[in-house]
């Protein structure tokens, strides 16, 4: 999620965000739907989808034999990041989740505009406990997240305006804007297999901040922070080890 406006970003006259207006967005250069109630898709984000794809192409991520390549995106909004996943992995199944209800709705007609019930799953609850009850446990090969990363106090201050038209559960990020990056790095260790990957956005100037707590687990022999095509770090990818405890 990004916490500033975008380069071309464009607003109507009413300050609208013109996705809303549209009722589409474009992400990697899929349309998508956009709704009032559920952020809408920041290109930003194209970092864990484009680091995902790149393990698997490189051999580094690989399904086990005969089975799907199992992914999960966290804070999934619209569905914006799993479709592309799906898209772009035919050998993936993908769950994708959210704490929203009018999210995971939005999710489902994306995944349907893009013709994926099959392969992209639609969970709606808080992080992991979107999957209870599956049996996933160990079995997912890779998870991403966009979560929020905004402080509260700056969302009452000079990042206040990103609430005028989208939801503040999208943005808002405790008092240091790394909350959920605290439990998506804990709540990971067990759905993930050995080997298995988080990637995971975070916000300008928080790299060593995620950096240090997804290390601090223990439970990642592979820490390393990934850079946009600017050269600005805007994810971490962590690879879980083959053996780990929470730490």
């Amino acid at each position: 999620m990004s916490d500033t406006r975008q380069p071309g970003e464009q607003l109507d006259e009413n300050g609208v965000p013109i996705p809303y207006v549209r009722g589409v967005c474009t992400f990697m250069r899929y349309e998508f739907l956009a709704a009032p109630g559920t952020i809408y898709p920041r290109e930003v984000s194209s970092i864990v989808v484009t680091t995902l794809i790149d393990l698997v192409k490189s051999g580094a991520l690989a399904p086990r034999q005969g089975e799907p390549l199992k992914l999960v995106d966290q804070c999934g909004g619209s569905g914006n990041i799993g479709c592309v996943l799906a898209l772009s992995l035919p050998q993936a199944h993908v769950w994708t989740t959210d704490l929203m209800p009018v999210s995971s709705e939005l999710a489902r007609r994306n995944v349907a505009k893009h013709g994926l019930t099959e392969r992209v799953d639609v969970r709606t609850g808080d992080l992991f406990h979107a999957l209870d009850g599956l049996g996933l446990e160990e079995k997912i090969d890779a998870i991403t997240c966009s979560p929020p990363f905004i402080s509260s106090g700056r969302l009452t201050r000079d990042r206040a305006y990103l609430l005028d038209h989208e939801p503040r559960e999208a943005f808002d990020a405790g008092p240091y804007g790394i909350s959920i990056h605290q439990r998506v790095a804990k709540e990971a260790i067990p759905m993930l297999k050995p080997g298995g990957y988080l990637i995971c956005e975070f916000g300008e100037g928080q790299a060593k901040q995620v950096e240090t707590l997804v290390t601090r687990t223990r439970a990642y022999d592979e820490v390393v922070v990934m850079n946009d095509p600017d050269g600005i770090p805007r994810a971490v990818r962590a690879r879980k080890a083959a053996a780990s405890s929470v730490g």
